[in-house]
């Protein structure tokens, strides 16, 4: 029989350390490409290199209702709307239910 000097945590702590480079590589080299922080940016510089003439200038993401209530009710919101927009996701969601039902419904026979 072997026995092995390290303990079966160890692979877990390879992984992290792993994920942890990469996340730190990714972090550093990646550029940023999302719009509205893209347009955030940009606007910040602008009031910054001459803050009398773009007093105004302002990224749509800055003028969002960022109060608690808002950020709650726009949570909130999204999924429903979204079910209701999107035809494929009512749809699964129907598939989905009836096949739960189904499925819960005989185990209560």
């Amino acid at each position: 029989m072997t026995q092995h000097r390290l303990s079966w945590r160890w692979p877990l702590w390879v992984t992290t350390i792993y994920s942890g480079i990469c996340l730190l590589t990714l972090y550093f080299f990646l550029p940023e490409t999302n719009g509205e922080v893209l347009l955030l940016w940009k606007a910040r510089e602008l009031r910054k290199a001459d803050p009398v003439a773009n007093k105004d200038v302002y990224a749509e993401h800055e003028r969002g209702d960022w109060s608690l209530g808002g950020v709650i009710l726009r949570t909130a919101s999204r999924p429903i709307e979204m079910l209701f927009k999107e035809k494929i996701l009512v749809l699964v969601t129907i598939y989905l239910s009836i096949v739960y039902g189904v499925l819960y419904g005989r185990e209560c026979l």
